[in-house]
């Protein structure tokens, strides 16, 4: 699977260099579509991720810690990802926008957790 993916990064690289040398002003976006054509190829070996992911947290009885987890890798590069890209097209305010917000996502899905072992820790000592 690496070897596809680094094969089309390198043809859309050299494709989009290329037409930046021949003035296109569409490149960002051709970029952004690429970037999504990379994600479909690369989607059968992540659910496959995904699938594995689940069959040990219902193994073991975590599939709430898991799952948090899970949705917390997803939205840490999802946020990366679309900081970048705004970065790429020149929208930095936009980006230190999404990425603010994708911190405090982040530490809305911890919340819980950190209440819990608040609790647990207040239950041990009194």
């Amino acid at each position: 699977m690496i070897l596809k993916i680094c094969a089309i990064a390198v043809i859309v690289s050299v494709t989009a260099v290329l037409l930046r040398e021949f003035g296109w002003r569409g490149v960002p976006i051709f970029a952004v579509i690429s970037f999504v054509g990379i994600l479909s190829v690369a989607e059968p070996y992540l659910t496959s991720v995904k699938e594995v992911f689940s069959s040990f947290s219902d193994d073991f009885g975590i599939s709430k810690t898991v799952s948090a987890v899970l949705k917390i890798i997803g939205i840490g590069y999802l946020g990366g990802i679309c900081a970048d890209v705004c970065t790429e097209l020149g929208s930095a305010t936009v980006a230190s926008g999404v990425s603010l917000v994708t911190r405090l996502e982040i530490i809305a899905i911890c919340a819980p957790f950190f209440i819990d072992i608040v609790k647990l820790g207040t239950e041990l000592i009194g």
